[in-house]
């Protein structure tokens, strides 16, 4: 059973030290930030100087807050030196946990910090309770899960591991899973594995089906076909505690102070409710307050299982807030327009910021801060925005029939300045005894368990005229002023009427804040020790309650296994006994193997091959082989490359009605779905066995070119991925293809035919030379 935490903590994000501080201020138990200068997925986000770690911990540390640092993206060889340098200097520092992705970075982790907790980040696809038990024998203490798993599947995954397990609750949804998108690296070399993320599931797609383009949905054009809603999941709280989440995380490293402020503030009220059963206390207008600071429209994501009517509305992919209604006249010279507002429209003040919605998200739409507001109909608002000196907002853009957004409201913007400005304090009981003829006792304790006890230099007398009493207590000695600490209770027990001088107290109060700090500041080292053979490939993921897929696989007796994801492996490495005689398992690309010390760690865990990640060009690619045997290592010599893979369906979002597989009757056996990019580009949508999307890249890749260099390298095992070739092409690729591994055919003439193959040509892809050597 997942281990749980004595009290479930709220985990916010912090991009920069203004959100850090918000994140403390509003109530946050533990803060995730990254570093500046890379291993960080938000690179960029403003981020830490790692000499200011010191400083960032003891002011944490100060007000009772864990910080956990990322270092949550896949590692190159050449950079693991550096890598174990900041891992060191993190533990120094007194981190108090690293989230990590890269398996070679964990076994860094552990040599070096040996004391320190090691989180297994979302990016490291730890989809089942399986790879949690490979995860746990690295050295993980802590699972980030999925955003794709459900309440249900989370119940599942607890009940069959003992680690603690970590959900996001809020914040932007990727449409694909965490850690195997290779968008961005296929379409522009910048690798989300590397905090490089292009946001290129915010673009806009347009449906092609059975070869002709289509709208997206009857007669409306849905251009942002990838483009999720935000989680917003602050009412399935008790649901989570009781599934066996100890840890609710909100997504936001890119957002600012007043965003975190926010929802910090909210979820904090939700959490404490939920830990103490009580209803939630959040109003209706907590939630618009939510819109308000980033919303694309909220949704469950996941947790309440697959609704792929649900997720994904296709319309916009950026912040609009909360609906208000539609422009039905400008008047542009009077600075005003009239709208014709929707039942639900929210209230509107002076400063609220304005969005007119013209269905061009792309594009730069007009918006400005609200001047007056007058209601002129039952209706219908008359929107003042006061000077051309006073606005930025040009009003001959605004066209009737405009969507009207609030985007952002001018109270809650000075509310969250409020919360991200207050200082948090520690609470302190204090306990005060004494008698005549002995020493005046306080003894302090505080929320974090901590205690410290001091004495008066004197004893009590017995009073004559000004005896002691809780008033003057409260003002001498409970005074806690500018201090860490705010008291939450105050117990006196005295005997009878004594006496003490006021300086004294005061002398008490010091001694005791003092005493406190020191045991505050303490800085705890963490550091922690740190024929042809038939091989079936798994799904790239696989969630609690999936097990049924390696018995299939096993009653089908094959030479081989290709391990997509970790629970595979942690499954049939341990089946040898029940597999046929010579059954190896092999580690796909997806295992994010981008150095030697990851390739090593999985090839130790029982693979017998491994194919690198495809984050790699060709010359990280030489740097992994120097550290690991090229005969033990399998390359990718042509594929489409496979950009996203969502749980999130396409087919039944926009073929159907149904929410999920039950429902939503199978229009992927029937059709072939593809997205047409704003180059024109048709990248095609497979579905895999468990009913997740795979978009794979339009334009083939092939590593012909370098076949040479991958030889001299020792590697001897090459893979052809085929997508929907039909059998006429196929024979023409693998003849090629083995034309070239005889030796009787060069790569150029591989190249050239199967571009002319191919409908958008043939590039080097991935592996194109994009690193800088060394100086």
């Amino acid at each position: 059973m997942a281990k749980r935490l004595a009290r479930p903590e709220l985990l916010a994000p912090a991009g920069d030290e203004e959100s850090l501080r918000a994140a403390v201020a509003a109530g946050a138990d533990a803060v995730y930030f990254g570093l500046r200068g890379g291993f960080n997925a938000r690179a960029r986000a403003d981020n830490f100087a790692i000499e200011d770690l010191p400083r960032v911990f003891d002011f944490l540390h100060r007000k009772g807050v864990q910080g956990f640092i990322t270092f949550n993206t896949l590692v190159f060889d050449s950079e693991l030196p550096f890598a174990e340098q900041t891992l060191s200097a993190i533990a120094r520092a007194g981190a108090d946990a690293i989230l990590v992705q890269d398996l070679g970075a964990l076994r860094l982790a552990r040599a070096v910090c040996a004391q320190l907790p090691l989180h297994a980040s979302t990016q490291m696809t730890v989809s089942s309770p399986e790879a949690a038990r490979i995860a746990e024998e690295l050295g993980v203490t802590r699972i980030v899960l999925p955003r794709e798993l459900s309440i249900e599947e989370i119940r599942l995954f607890a009940q069959g591991t003992d680690l603690e397990l970590e959900c996001f609750v809020h914040g932007a949804l990727c449409v694909s899973w965490s850690g195997q998108c290779l968008t961005s690296e296929a379409l522009q070399h910048r690798s989300a594995n590397r905090g490089q993320c292009a946001q290129s599931c915010r673009m806009p797609y347009r449906l092609v089906l059975d070869g002709r383009e289509e709208l997206a949905r009857g007669n409306q054009q849905l251009d942002y076909l990838l483009s999720p809603r935000d989680l917003a999941a602050y009412d399935l709280l008790p649901e989570l505690i009781d599934a066996g989440v100890s840890c609710f995380k909100i997504e936001g490293r890119m957002k600012g102070p007043e965003y975190v402020a926010n929802v910090v503030d909210k979820y904090r009220r939700a959490l404490d409710a939920a830990i103490e059963r009580r209803a939630s206390p959040l109003s209706a207008r907590d939630e618009e307050e939510l819109r308000y600071s980033f919303s694309r429209g909220f949704s469950h994501g996941f947790l309440r299982g697959s609704n792929h009517q649900e997720l994904v509305h296709g319309l916009y992919p950026g912040h609009r807030g909360v609906l208000v209604g539609r422009v039905v006249e400008v008047h542009a010279r009077a600075r005003h327009v009239l709208v014709a507002t929707e039942p639900s429209a929210p209230e509107l003040k002076p400063g609220d910021r304005i969005l007119f919605d013209q269905g061009k998200p792309e594009d730069d739409e007009p918006r400005g801060g609200l001047f007056a507001c007058e209601r002129v109909g039952p209706a219908l608002l008359r929107l003042s925005f006061g000077g051309p000196d006073e606005s930025t907002l040009d009003l001959r853009l605004v066209r009737p029939g405009d969507v009207v957004w609030k985007a952002k409201d001018a109270e809650l913007t000075r509310k969250a300045k409020r919360i991200a400005s207050q200082e948090r304090r520690v609470g302190l009981e204090l306990r005060v005894r004494g008698a005549a003829g002995s020493p005046l006792v306080a003894e302090a304790k505080d929320d974090l368990g901590r205690s410290a006890r001091v004495e008066s230099a004197m004893p009590l007398a017995r009073a004559v005229a000004s005896p002691l009493h809780e008033g003057i207590v409260r003002e001498k000695l409970c005074a806690l002023g500018e201090s860490e600490f705010a008291l939450r209770r105050l117990v006196l027990e005295l005997e009878g009427s004594v006496a003490l001088p006021p300086q004294e107290l005061k002398r008490m109060r010091r001694a005791l804040i003092s005493a406190l700090s020191s045991l505050l500041g303490v800085a705890v080292e963490k550091v922690r020790a740190a024929g042809l053979r038939v091989v079936i490939a798994t799904p790239r993921v696989q969630k609690p309650g999936e097990e049924g897929y390696d018995a299939r696989f096993e009653r089908l007796k094959p030479d081989g296994i290709l391990a997509r994801h970790l629970g595979a492996l942690e499954h049939f490495r341990r089946r040898g006994a029940t597999t046929a005689p010579g059954f190896t398992v092999h580690g796909d690309f997806s295992l994010n193997a981008t150095n030697a010390v990851t390739a090593r760690t999985l090839l130790g865990l029982g693979l017998a091959t491994l194919t690198p990640a495809y984050d790699l060009d060709l010359a990280q690619l030489r740097d992994l082989c120097a550290g690991v045997p090229g005969e033990r290592l399998e390359v990718t010599i042509h594929q489409h490359l496979p950009l996203f893979h969502n749980e999130h369906c396409v087919y039944a979002h926009l073929l159907s009605a149904g929410a999920d597989f039950r429902t939503c009757g199978r229009p992927c056996e029937s059709h072939l779905v593809h997205l047409r990019d704003h180059l024109g580009l048709e990248h095609p949508v497979i579905v895999d066995v468990g009913c997740r999307n795979t978009v794979f890249n339009a334009r083939a890749q092939s590593a012909a070119g370098c076949f040479p260099t991958l030889l001299g390298l020792g590697v001897r095992r090459f893979r052809v991925e085929l997508v929907r070739e039909n059998a006429a092409e196929t024979r023409q690729v693998l003849t090629a293809y083995a034309e070239l591994l005889q030796g009787t055919r060069p790569g150029r003439s591989i190249i050239r035919d199967l571009g002319a193959l191919e409908k958008y040509g043939v590039s080097a892809g991935t592996l194109a030379v994009v690193t800088r050597p060394e100086a």
